[in-house]
């Protein structure tokens, strides 16, 4: 039996964690970034800073994130806003935990890691002065609003094909054993899907713009905290919507995007939005 798909509306104040978080950040990386990552510099080497650095963040950050949806779960801390309702006593449908870390380690080590490294490869040939200081606050966030442009097109237009029959029989549908995401599950995907569904769709922009590895790694916290909190299955209050990536898993069909803006552009998104007509 299918769980009860409870829908949320978006809401303002959605945004406002986001919102915080980057008024607090921006000023702190404005009046002390260029030595903060000076000193990392000469501590790690260019190389280690980014690289090293880069990736323990990603992976600090990424458990922090998942290690409380986990236990959220596990617990029942946020049960009033789950979004799929299930019955009393039947159990979530899906891998288990131990499963989903596995996989998404696999993808972690031999994915995302590799990628770092060629994405700072690829930085330094585009004439990047990966050692300077960071750029002013303006300029970050008109490097972070094309990031988030450029993902909703990657992402939307390669989820979209990988849901062809073919190409979701041979990849996608490993993701798709969620039907009731959690958060990790982000990551829970073939590893081809990995390369070109989730690490192109993020470093695409950051190539495009020739980005300062600051701002990438204020773009990865941003990124990796959103794609955990939208497969962990909550509507929460103060976060970005989920509903729409959470109706993509319990339905399968339709809701592609990250922002929502392309599904409305080509009509992916017409059976969420009967759901909405009806309010359930």
């Amino acid at each position: 039996m299918r769980n009860r798909f409870r829908y949320t509306p978006p809401r303002p104040q959605n945004l406002v964690t986001y919102a915080v978080a980057l008024a607090i950040a921006l000023p702190l990386i404005h009046r002390w970034g260029a030595a903060a990552w000076a000193a990392v510099i000469d501590s790690l080497g260019l190389y280690g800073a980014i690289i090293g650095g880069g990736f323990a963040f990603y992976m600090a950050w990424f458990w922090a994130i998942g290690g409380l949806y986990l236990t959220a779960d596990a617990r029942g801390w946020w049960a009033k806003h789950r979004i799929q309702q299930r019955k009393p006593g039947v159990p979530r449908r899906g891998p288990s935990v131990g499963t989903a870390v596995t996989l998404v380690l696999a993808n972690q080590l031999l994915g995302t890691l590799p990628a770092l490294v060629l994405l700072t490869l690829a930085l330094e040939a585009r004439g990047v002065d990966l050692a300077g200081p960071p750029p002013g606050v303006g300029t970050m966030l008109l490097h972070l609003g094309i990031f988030v442009l450029v993902e909703e097109l990657l992402f939307y237009t390669v989820h979209r094909t990988l849901h062809a029959p073919r190409l979701f029989r041979r990849f996608h549908r490993i993701h798709h054993q969620f039907r009731e995401s959690i958060g990790i599950a982000t990551h829970y995907v073939h590893p081809v899907e990995h390369w070109v569904g989730n690490l192109m769709p993020i470093f695409a922009g950051v190539l495009l713009v020739g980005a300062h590895p600051i701002t990438i790694l204020l773009w990865v916290a941003i990124a990796v905290a959103n794609a955990i909190h939208t497969h962990a299955g909550y509507a929460l209050p103060f976060m970005t919507w989920a509903v729409d990536h959470d109706f993509h898993h319990h339905n399968i069909r339709g809701s592609y995007g990250v922002l929502g803006l392309l599904d409305r552009i080509t009509g992916t998104d017409a059976e969420l939005r009967r759901v909405a007509k009806r309010g359930r």
